[in-house]
C-alpha cells in the first residue's frame, strides 16, 4: 500500500498533547495498521504544519487523529484547516466524558467519528480499521468510475469507427452499376438502421469524449487543457508538470475531443510513473521545437514524421521500468496485447485508439541508462496558421 506520487505509505497523523498518550496512541497504531507510517505530534500547530509539509512532499494522509482539547490549536480547528486542503481525509477525534457534547457537534463540521477515553485498543483499531475501509472503497469506487466512463468511451469510438466504415463500404456498393433496385433499397435501409445505432453509441454533448468534427485549433491550447484535465482528475500538483513550447505557434486540424482523450491518458500515464515529473514538449513539422531541443531528444521515428509535415506532443518522465514493463508497453501500443496484460488499466490501450482513430500513431522510447520513458503522440499535419496566441508555455 504506498502513495501513486511518492512511493512511500500513506500517513496516519496523531494529534495529542499528553505525552504518555501519544506514544501509546502511536504504539498501537505501528502494531496494528502496518502499511501506513504513523506520525506523532504534540497539538494542533504541530500537526496542521506537519500537514502541510506531508502534502507538499506528496504524501498520502489517509487519516488524522486528533485531541479535542490542546493547547495553541484545538481540534476542531485542526480539523477544519486540513478539510480546507483535503475534504476526503478521514477524520477521527478524541475526548473526554466532560466534552462528549462537543464532540457530537462536531460531527456535523465534518469529522466522521469520536472516540471518548479511555478507550481499548480493539475500540480503536475497530473505528479506524472502518474508517480506512471505507476511504479505500471510496477510492475502488472513483478509479471504477472513471475506467467505465473510459470503457463506455473506448467502446464507443470504436463501434462509431466501425460503423462509419461499414456504411462507407455499403456507399461504394451502391454505386456499382449491377446493383438492382430491390438491392439498392435494401442497402439503404441498411444505411440507415447503422446512422441510428451509430447515434445510439454516440457520446452526449458534454461527457468530454464526443465525436467533434475536426477543427482548426493551437498545440499549445490542446496540451494546456490535457494538463488541466489530468491535474483537475486526479489532484496532481501542479509542479509535477512543465510545458515547454517552440517560438512559433504550432497549428493542427484535428477532432479535438478524441485527441484530448490520447493526450490526457499519456499525461495521468507519466504521472502515475512514480516520483518524477511530467516534462512536454510541443513538436511542430520540420524542426520547429522549444529552444534547448536537440535531435538527441527526439526520437529518430518522431524526427521522420515531423520531416513529413506532421506535428507531435512529447510526454516524458523518469521511471524505474522493467523489461517486463516495456514488452507490456511495447505489445499495446503495436496493437497485440496479451492475455496477462487485460488487467493493467485502459490508459495506454485508449490512447493508442484514439490516436489510431485520428490518424495518428504514439511512438515510445525507454533509455534504460537514465531510467527515462517517453510517450510521443504524432498527429495529422498541420494547416493554414492561425493568429499568434500571446504569451508563452504554462
Amino acid at each position: 500500500m504506498t502513495t501513486r506520487q511518492t512511493g512511500l505509505p500513506p500517513v496516519l497523523l496523531v494529534a495529542e498533547d499528553d505525552d504518555a498518550l501519544r506514544t501509546l496512541l502511536s504504539a498501537l497504531l505501528r502494531r496494528n495498521f502496518k502499511g501506513y507510517e504513523v506520525i506523532a505530534c504534540a497539538d494542533g500547530v504541530d500537526a496542521d504544519l506537519a500537514d502541510v509539509r506531508l502534502r507538499e512532499q506528496g504524501r498520502d494522509i489517509a487519516l488524522v487523529l486528533s485531541d479535542l482539547v490542546m493547547p495553541r490549536m484545538d481540534g476542531l480547528e485542526l480539523f477544519g484547516r486540513i478539510a480546507e486542503r483535503d475534504p476526503h481525509c478521514s477524520l477521527v477525534i478524541l475526548t473526554g466524558e466532560a466534552a462528549v457534547e462537543s464532540a457530537v457537534a462536531s460531527l456535523r463540521l465534518g469529522v466522521e467519528d469520536y472516540l471518548t477515553k479511555p478507550f481499548t485498543e480493539r475500540e480503536l483499531v475497530h473505528a479506524l480499521a472502518r474508517h480506512l475501509e471505507r476511504r479505500r472503497l471510496r477510492r475502488a469506487n472513483e478509479r471504477l468510475a472513471r475506467e467505465l466512463v473510459f470503457t463506455y468511451r473506448f467502446v464507443s469510438r470504436l463501434v462509431e469507427a466501425a460503423l462509419d466504415r461499414m456504411s462507407d463500404s455499403l456507399t461504394d456498393v451502391l454505386e456499382l452499376p449491377t446493383v438492382g433496385d430491390d438491392r439498392r433499397r435494401d442497402i439503404l435501409a441498411g444505411r440507415r438502421a447503422l446512422d441510428q445505432l451509430a447515434r445510439a453509441y454516440r457520446i452526449a454533448p458534454g461527457a468530454g469524449g464526443v465525436a467533434e468534427p475536426s477543427e482548426v485549433l493551437t498545440l499549445q491550447a490542446l496540451v494546456e487543457g490535457c494538463v488541466r484535465g489530468a491535474l483537475t482528475a486526479h489532484e496532481y500538483r501542479e509542479d509535477r508538470v512543465t510545458v515547454q513550447a517552440p517560438e512559433r505557434s504550432v497549428n493542427l486540424s484535428v477532432d479535438a475531443a478524441g485527441a484530448r482523450v490520447a493526450l490526457t491518458q499519456l499525461i495521468e500515464n507519466a504521472l502515475e510513473q512514480g516520483p518524477g515529473r511530467a516534462e512536454i514538449a510541443l513538436l511542430g513539422e520540420g524542426r520547429n521545437w522549444p529552444a534547448g531541443f536537440s535531435d538527441e531528444d527526439v526520437p529518430t521515428a518522431v524526427r521522420q514524421e515531423l520531416a513529413h509535415g506532421h506535428v507531435a506532443v512529447s510526454v516524458r518522465n523518469t521511471a524505474g521500468l522493467t523489461r517486463d514493463d516495456e514488452a507490456y508497453i511495447r505489445r499495446v501500443l503495436e496493437g497485440r496485447p496479451e492475455a496477462q496484460d487485460r488487467f493493467r488499466g485502459l490508459g495506454l490501450p485508449l490512447a493508442r485508439l484514439y490516436a489510431t482513430i485520428l490518424g495518428g500513431q504514439i511512438i515510445f522510447q525507454w533509455r534504460p541508462s537514465r531510467s527515462e520513458v517517453t510517450f510521443t503522440l504524432v498527429l495529422p499535419r498541420v494547416t493554414e496558421p492561425l493568429p499568434e496566441r500571446r504569451g508563452g508555455p504554462r
